[in-house]
């Protein structure tokens, strides 16, 4: 086949006594491939200038490099929209079964990782060597602080137990997610001025938008005595999740109030509203709105039941 390496007829700098073996002779050929098998042969001559046969053939095969696949951020393979601080993994490969003692994941601004690092591992030995085929350990950012709205590409590569480095896996994307903004066109039964209630259930209304176009999964609604919303609560909801989703652009409708009773008081109270999207990320509360503890009643003055007067 190809010759690799011929050494020709070369002088040791010393004897080798009968049964002795010979010093380490290093290879100097032509490279050779990770992965690839490869025969090798040698023989001697003596001090007589006497030529021995060749020996048997030996077998070489070149440790294989492993390679990462199958990258995931917090679970999610794919660009990946997240929430909080990434989480990275990857599946480790390799063909002949060494395991992986050690990892570098490279986070970047930019896809080509000549933009800013915003992390670099370095070399970084795992507690535990990951067989092949198996999925490395969860490993959390550690980097530079990321920003919401933002897309970070990431790469990972691995060292075997020979200390046989691989090629950096592909490049894996993920999306740092934005909260919902603050909920506009906030009503009360349906008006945006609300000069009076209809009644001592008024139902409430907002419209959720999103700048990353998500849905709105829960709201919470508050009402309380006073714009910083740090009095009385009349009526708190908590986390609510919503049966159906509302997409960016539309309108949380019609939930009735159930807090505190109202009493026609002519109280000032105030209300505001908030949205968790799809990824479960908490928005900003909307500016406070506030409305009066006055609707109408019916009074009846005057009425006379046989010679009894009922004001």
């Amino acid at each position: 086949g190809t010759v690799k390496w011929d050494t020709g007829k070369t002088s040791f700098e010393q004897a080798i006594s009968n049964g002795n073996r010979t010093p380490d002779i290093s290879y100097d050929g032509t490279s050779l491939g990770w992965g690839g098998t490869y025969f090798w042969r040698i023989r001697f001559w003596d001090n007589n200038d006497g030529a021995s046969e060749w020996s048997e053939t030996g077998l070489l095969s070149m440790n294989t490099a492993p390679y990462p696949t199958n990258l995931q951020v917090n679970g999610k393979s794919g660009h990946t929209k997240i929430a909080g601080i990434p989480i990275f993994s990857s599946i480790y490969e390799d063909s002949d079964s060494d395991p992986g003692t050690h990892y570098e994941i490279e986070v970047n601004t930019n896809s080509t990782f000549n933009g800013t690092t915003m992390w670099d591992t370095g070399k970084t030995e795992l507690t535990t060597p990951i067989q092949s085929t198996s999925r490395s350990p969860n490993i959390t950012y550690q980097g530079t602080s990321i920003e919401e709205g933002n897309t970070y590409y990431w790469r990972i590569k691995f060292w075997d137990s020979n200390n046989l480095e691989s090629d950096w896996s592909g490049t894996g994307t993920f999306f740092v997610n934005s909260g919902p903004n603050a909920p506009t066109a906030l009503k009360i039964d349906n008006l945006l001025e609300v000069q009076m209630l209809q009644d001592p259930r008024p139902e409430f209304s907002a419209t959720h938008t999103d700048p990353d176009g998500d849905s709105a999964t829960a709201y919470r609604i508050q009402v309380n005595t006073s714009s910083l919303f740090n009095l009385v609560n009349y009526w708190d909801t908590n986390k609510v999740h919503l049966s159906t989703q509302i997409p960016s652009g539309g309108e949380l409708t019609d939930i009735e109030y159930q807090g505190a009773t109202l009493t026609n008081s002519l109280d000032t109270l105030y209300w505001r509203v908030v949205f968790w999207d799809e990824e479960d990320v908490l928005g900003t509360w909307s500016e406070p709105q506030s409305f009066t503890d006055s609707y109408p009643v019916l009074s009846i003055s005057g009425l006379r039941m046989n010679g009894v007067r009922m004001d």
